[in-house]
């Protein structure tokens, strides 16, 4: 949405269509109001409106391979069309922090937060600020960590839908965040806080964000890039891991 952004403010195009975005159409209306904006199908007559059709992922080639060789997606978009950055917006409440706001799932497993590690925060800072801990009814992984929360502690927060959960971002003071959706909304919203890496790194993430700092998985995997090793994630005799945590040598693979 960054970039789409940054391509119309750009006014090299008079007219501009986004395809394809499924339910993240109210992002891009919401944040940047963008309305041209088509979430599963576009039709014919559509289509026909506009005089050239640009396929992100097939015409950069950098963004070929994003699933398995991630990229920093924004700053790519705009390195391709030769135009600046969207400025991010101004954060009204930047210097008050009256709660913490933890964010542990996300869509991979391998990139939700651990829940010895959520556990340890919440230890740490429940008697110095109220904290609240977003999760999401329809995960398996969040019913599962939901059990291994102390709810006396904090409050937890089930959104229900997706505009509920971007009202939820965009009031929180200070947000920990995995790679997932909300740390990317976070960063349209210029919101505080911090990123706990795994698979991907704050270079790709953050990029030059100056409001999210990142604490580093400096662990390094002897067969992948991947800061947490995890990328190569494979089964191998009912087990679930990578190379390194299985301690599978690569004959034995390949």
């Amino acid at each position: 949405a960054l970039s789409i952004k940054a391509i119309i403010d750009s006014g090299n195009f008079i007219k501009l269509g986004v395809a394809f975005v499924g339910q993240y159409r109210n992002i891009f209306k919401r944040y940047f109001n963008i309305n041209k904006v088509y979430e599963e199908v576009i039709s014919d007559e559509s289509i026909k409106k506009y005089d050239t059709i640009f396929h992100l992922t097939l015409e950069i080639e950098a963004l070929s391979y994003q699933k398995y060789d991630r990229q920093d997606i924004e700053q790519r978009v705009t390195n391709f069309f030769d135009i600046p950055k969207f400025q991010l917006f101004t954060n009204k409440n930047n210097n008050s922090i009256k709660k913490i706001s933890i964010f542990p799932i996300s869509s991979s497993p391998i990139r939700t937060m651990p829940i010895d590690l959520l556990n340890f925060i919440i230890l740490k800072f429940v008697k110095k600020i109220d904290i609240e801990i977003i999760l999401d009814n329809l995960s398996e992984i969040s019913n599962f960590i939901e059990k291994k929360i102390d709810f006396d502690r904090v409050k937890i927060i089930h959104p229900i839908n997706l505009n509920q959960l971007l009202k939820t971002i965009e009031n929180i003071d200070f947000g920990i965040f995995m790679d997932s959706g909300p740390l990317h909304v976070a960063k349209i919203l210029n919101k505080k806080g911090i990123l706990i890496s795994s698979t991907v790194g704050k270079d790709i993430l953050l990029s030059d964000l100056k409001n999210i700092q990142s604490i580093d998985n400096n662990y390094q995997s002897s067969f992948c890039i991947a800061p947490c090793g995890l990328v190569n994630i494979f089964n191998y005799r009912n087990k679930v891991g990578c190379y390194d945590s299985l301690e599978v040598s690569k004959n034995k693979i390949l």
